[in-house]
């Protein structure tokens, strides 16, 4: 039995809420519309009407407020870019920095050898490369 309210309700709900949608999106008149779907008082069109009015106000609003937020977040996602590319060239830039060091130790380890005439690299260990 429950049950059945509940669908009366669903199916009273629905035609309510279309009667809205025609005064709203279709121009038809309060009363006109009182008359078709056979509402008893203007009271209860106007009450529709302002929910459904109410309805589409907070989707706009909600809406918007996800739009308002995407920019934010896109920027500080370029900001995070930004930075770890800040960071990479850094990093590639003490790499290169590294290898032209290692480059110049073993160039000099090497001309060291031959004006001394005495091995001055480490002999690896058997096993060890």
């Amino acid at each position: 039995m429950e049950r059945i309210f509940l669908k009366r309700n669903e199916a009273r709900e629905l035609s309510m809420r279309k009667m809205a949608e025609e005064i709203l999106n279709k121009g038809l008149s309060p009363q006109s519309a009182q008359i078709r779907y056979s509402v008893k008082t203007a009271m209860t069109v106007q009450k529709w009407v302002r929910k459904l009015q109410d309805e589409r106000f907070a989707m706009k609003e909600q809406h918007q407020t996800k739009n308002a937020k995407t920019p934010a977040v896109i920027e500080k996602l370029e900001r995070i870019i930004q930075a770890d590319t800040a960071k990479i060239q850094q990093l590639e830039q003490q790499l290169h920095e590294a290898k032209l060091k290692a480059l110049y130790f073993e160039h000099l380890l090497r001309t060291s050898e031959q004006k001394l005439g005495i091995q001055l690299k480490k002999t690896p260990l058997p096993g060890n490369p």
